[in-house]
């Protein structure tokens, strides 16, 4: 009993280890939040933005998480949006691994609440090519943020 629940403790810890429990502060590049947070809230049909760094759970692998809240209009845009997006983070961000874009918008099935897009069902309206639409998200790597960049 006492080997399994040593086992399960030890598989527990590698978990946590390899899970981008690490900050970008313990080596990985610098990412100024609250300025990436104004530059995406600026963007017109944007109500609210998050980004954050966070380890891909390889050492010194790190990336940045944007979440982005449209209203009608932004969604209605959704390739100005992003494009626009892009281009902040590609301004304000450089030096990560990986870039992963998340965007809701009004629910018009409930009022008052939110819905996650999948961008996918968008990719015919951005601005650029580069990219892997995963889920309901965007996710670019370095070189192809830069290559959307001013799309």
């Amino acid at each position: 009993m006492a080997a399994v629940r040593s086992a399960g403790v030890l598989a527990l810890v590698a978990a946590l280890l390899l899970s981008g429990c690490a900050s970008p502060e313990q080596g990985g590049p610098e990412l100024d939040s609250a300025a990436v947070i104004a530059a995406l809230a600026g963007i017109d049909g944007v109500t609210a933005a998050d980004a954050s760094a966070y380890s891909t759970g390889t050492p010194t692998s790190y990336g940045v998480r944007t979440e982005i809240s449209v209203d009608d209009a932004g969604l209605a845009a959704i390739g100005d949006v992003m494009g626009s997006a892009v281009d902040v983070l590609a301004a304000q961000a450089a030096g990560f691994r990986t870039y992963v874009i998340e965007v809701s918008a009004p629910d018009p099935e409930n009022p008052g609440t939110e819905m996650i897009v999948t961008l996918a069902d968008y990719q015919d309206q951005m601005p650029f090519t580069q990219g892997s639409y995963l889920g309901w998200t965007l996710t670019l790597t370095a070189d192809e943020l830069q290559q959307a960049a001013g799309s």
